[in-house]
């Protein structure tokens, strides 16, 4: 009787283990082209921006239905779980984001006039906010001389490059000096750009000629290095709105990916050529996206859709190590989750159970040789 009552205390616990390890919404094949919906945020929001670091996703800012807000949430792909974390001081929308040395910085981006008069009747704020990871706190950085809005920032060589319209800014986190830098050649009011070897693309409908307005679907590439812009090749089915993200050529060949309203295009740096990817995506307005392992996140409102890029790997990447000094910040309980403490707790109810059954039945010694 010992020995079965030890036999199933052992399934007992190599079923609990198992079913904490388990993961039945983040359990998903990972098939090339195709979609799979993810935990959504736990607060929708649109006009946000997000940014990954170390195999995690920070969301931070956006506009719900009462306004605009600081909220600042991180992703956990592996878990497919959120965390609330410590909200952005400034609550805007559409502000640059880039992630340095376990920093987050956030950088111009809109704002209600009446939460900061002294930019007058502008909604557009040029405060930097830096977010420290590990410490779960926010600072404040030194502004640049101006900006004109919300933008696209990105880094390269412990520099900050934000992109606002045609204005080129650089930032150095170590001095916190703001340099200004050769402007790109057109206007593009809302800029989709992404970094591929150390040089930023920059894609979208630009601004070609004025009175009447003339708008033109074109890609420009900057080379940080020498400070100088070249054009791409001209794509006439480029999309005129949305984001680009690129993979690293570790899981997924080595792409841009532009991603539209209605619409996923690729381009590859080295080849200046751009495809149509056939599968499209979800109908999102205002999203954003970020990349862990080479696979897509597309994030807004109440949804958080995976994309698996073409040619990605079949194999699961392998876990990506977080920052170890990261605080673990409490959050509502995941269903999975519960799922794992139900099936737990009636497990071991069974167990106990069993073991009192037994133990009754089991006939007393008499003491007798």
């Amino acid at each position: 009787m010992r020995k079965f009552i030890s036999l199933m205390l052992l399934s007992f616990l190599i079923l609990s283990s198992f079913i904490t390890t388990f993961n039945a919404v983040s359990a998903t094949d990972l098939v090339e082209n195709s979609w799979n919906a993810k935990a959504p945020m736990n607060q929708a929001r649109s006009d946000l921006s997000v940014v990954a670091v170390d195999g995690k996703i920070y969301a931070i800012g956006g506009q719900t239905s009462d306004g605009y807000v600081g909220t600042n949430e991180r992703y956990d792909p592996k878990t497919d779980m959120w965390v609330t974390l410590a909200p952005m001081p400034t609550p805007r929308i559409s502000l640059a984001i880039a992630a340095y040395d376990g920093k987050i910085y956030c950088i111009s981006g809109g704002i209600y006039p009446e939460d900061n008069p002294e930019i007058g009747a502008s909604w557009r704020s040029n405060v930097v906010e830096i977010y420290d990871i590990a410490a779960n706190s926010w600072s404040t950085a030194k502004s640049p001389a101006s900006f004109t809005g919300g933008g696209q920032a990105h880094v390269v060589d412990g520099k900050i490059f934000v992109i606002v319209g045609n204005a080129l800014h650089m930032y150095d986190p170590a001095t916190d000096v703001w340099t200004r830098k050769t402007d790109a050649p057109l206007f593009l009011f809302h800029p989709a750009s992404v970094i591929v070897d150390d040089k930023i693309v920059l894609t979208g409908n630009f601004i070609v000629a004025m009175s009447p307005t003339t708008y033109a679907l074109k890609s420009l590439i900057y080379d940080p290095k020498t400070d100088e812009w070249s054009e791409g090749k001209t794509v006439t089915t480029l999309t005129g709105r949305g984001v680009a993200v690129a993979t690293t050529g570790v899981y997924a060949p080595q792409k841009v990916y532009v991603l539209g309203e209605d619409q996923i295009l690729t381009y590859e740096l080295a080849t200046d050529n751009w495809s149509i990817v056939v599968q499209t995506g979800p109908s999102i307005d205002r999203f954003c996206a970020a990349v862990v392992d080479d696979v897509v996140y597309v994030i807004g409102g109440s949804i958080n859709e995976q994309y698996v890029p073409i040619g990605y790997n079949a194999s699961l990447p392998p876990a990506t190590s977080p920052p170890a000094s990261v605080p673990v910040i409490p959050s509502e309980p995941h269903p999975n989750y519960l799922y794992r403490v139900v099936i737990v707790v009636v497990v071991g109810i069974t167990v106990i159970s069993l073991f009192f059954c037994f133990k009754k039945r089991t006939p007393k010694n008499s003491g007798k040789n």
